[in-house]
């Protein structure tokens, strides 16, 4: 979603829509980008009133947004329940993209212009030396370097605190379930967005995903996150979820008999405020971090 809450973040959510954009033509490595829009349906008046204004700040910053009636929302998103809502607004120019065919354009790029990828190389430490550079034991070895990018998302809080550099970021539960393919799901379905229901869902390959973001989201320790792994994944927790998906089934009635063909738990880095740890960090030059979710 290009739309952000301030003019300098919809800027760089809005240079990524272009940068993913030409990546293929680039890079010859697609990265799974397309601009299939996303609609935010409004349950209630205020909601409509928080969209409306939504919708005149996207335009004020170049984006263009539609508020439309509920049976324009099933037209643009035929499975929905217009009965459900009391409107919606469109942006058309969002888009979705996958994450594993992004980071591989993102590599075959920086490789390009002649970066060095290591996979598989575990940091185990880091150290500010005399000569003001960092050092870096990796499982394969030393590295040293003057500027160090800390990108590391759940990583970077544990990481930065070798160095001195405390960052605000913690772990909390994350959902989202697949179904199983559906007649009624069409390809280039934009990104459905239910702020009143706490839920977002998907199109991908024939199914739904269908996640939620919860207003009192389950925090997990630290500590209790493997460092071994890139990929975590926890026990389902239905109990967290049932709510946001019931609702997510109000707005589309197909959900009530689809088949789940996974339900995943994943553990997802968030800040007090949700905005990004981006840039350098104050008072320790050649020092960047970015992350968030």
């Amino acid at each position: 979603m290009q739309l952000r809450s301030t003019h300098a973040l919809t800027e760089l959510a809005k240079y990524n829509v272009e940068l993913y954009s030409k990546l293929e033509s680039e890079t010859g490595q697609s990265p799974g980008f397309r601009q299939n829009g996303t609609l935010g349906v409004c349950r209630t008046s205020d909601r409509i009133l928080e969209a409306q204004k939504t919708a005149s700040i996207a335009k004020s910053f170049g984006i263009e947004a539609h508020m439309i009636t509920p049976r324009e929302a099933k037209e643009i998103y035929p499975p929905l329940d217009p009965t459900a809502i009391q409107g919606a607004i469109y942006i058309p120019n969002d888009g979705q993209t996958n994450p594993v065919d992004t980071t591989m354009a993102l590599i075959a790029g920086a490789r390009q212009h002649g970066a060095t990828i290591v996979e598989s190389c575990e940091v185990k430490a880091l150290k500010r030396i005399r000569t003001q550079e960092y050092l870096i034991e990796t499982l394969h070895g030393e590295i040293r370097c003057e500027t160090l990018v800390l990108a590391c998302g759940l990583w970077t809080r544990e990481l930065a605190a070798q160095l001195g550099i405390r960052v605000p970021l913690y772990a909390c539960e994350h959902y989202y379930i697949v179904t199983e393919p559906l007649d009624c799901i069409l390809p280039n379905l934009p990104v459905l967005r239910d702020t009143d229901g706490c839920s977002y869902i998907k199109e991908d390959a024939g199914k739904w995903l269908v996640g939620a973001f919860q207003p009192d989201g389950k925090p997990l320790e630290m500590s209790e996150i493997p460092a071994d792994t890139p990929f975590i994944e926890l026990p389902e927790n239905w109990d967290e979820f049932e709510l946001p998906f019931s609702k997510a089934t109000e707005i589309l009635p197909a959900l009530h008999n689809a088949g789940i063909a996974k339900f995943l738990n994943g553990p997802e880095s968030f800040t007090p405020d949700l905005l990004f740890a981006l840039g350098e960090v104050p008072g320790n030059a050649q020092l960047l971090h970015f992350c968030w979710l």
